[in-house]
């Protein structure tokens, strides 16, 4: 007959029964830090968007919805921000093709969303809504200028969702923060 000893067998069992019960939580953690970094990307290029009009983007923190958690943008001008507007907008960076999501979508051509008139170069705006950081009045007159009326030539695409899409998924940030997490 031969004996067996197995000494620890119980510890074992107990780290392997703490693990499971700590995994749900850990998990939750690893999607909190992550979609923190995304809330935080989001936030600063929406923040620092070139745009005509008034930039009234509020990011709200991250939240979960059932099993998920979720990045929520909001207010008027999110996405003539995200995606950009007009036909002038150069020298502003090439718009994406491809793989990329948002020609995916049919997102892709600049002046495209609402009624349109992001493509004519130039267009006005009601000057209510703001100068914002590129617009101005549009002139009626040699000296004069509207009170009325703002004029504006399109803005780059921020692609601020987008980026915090790109940084959430990073799997080398992932792998990083996962370990942070499993190892304290």
């Amino acid at each position: 007959m031969i004996e067996f000893k197995v000494t620890g067998i119980t510890e074992a069992i107990k780290k392997v029964e703490a693990l499971k019960n700590s995994l749900p939580n850990k998990l939750k953690e690893v999607c909190e830090r992550l979609m923190q970094e995304g809330f935080d990307v989001a936030s600063a290029l929406f923040s620092e968007a070139i745009y005509e009009g008034t930039n009234d983007v509020v990011v709200d923190p991250p939240v979960w919805e059932d099993d998920m958690i979720v990045l929520y943008a909001r207010g008027e001008a999110v996405a003539f921000i995200e995606f950009g507007t007009g036909t002038i907008a150069t020298p502003y960076p090439p718009l994406p093709t491809g793989d990329d999501p948002y020609t995916k979508l049919g997102m892709s051509q600049r002046g495209e969303y609402g009624h349109k008139h992001g493509k004519e170069p130039p267009w006005y705006y009601p000057m209510e809504k703001g100068l914002g950081n590129k617009g101005r009045p549009k002139r009626i007159g040699d000296q004069k200028y509207s009170t009325k009326w703002a004029i504006a030539y399109g803005n780059p695409p921020a692609r601020a969702m987008y980026q915090a899409t790109v940084t959430v998924s990073d799997q080398e940030r992932i792998l990083e923060i996962a370990t942070e997490v499993f190892n304290k």
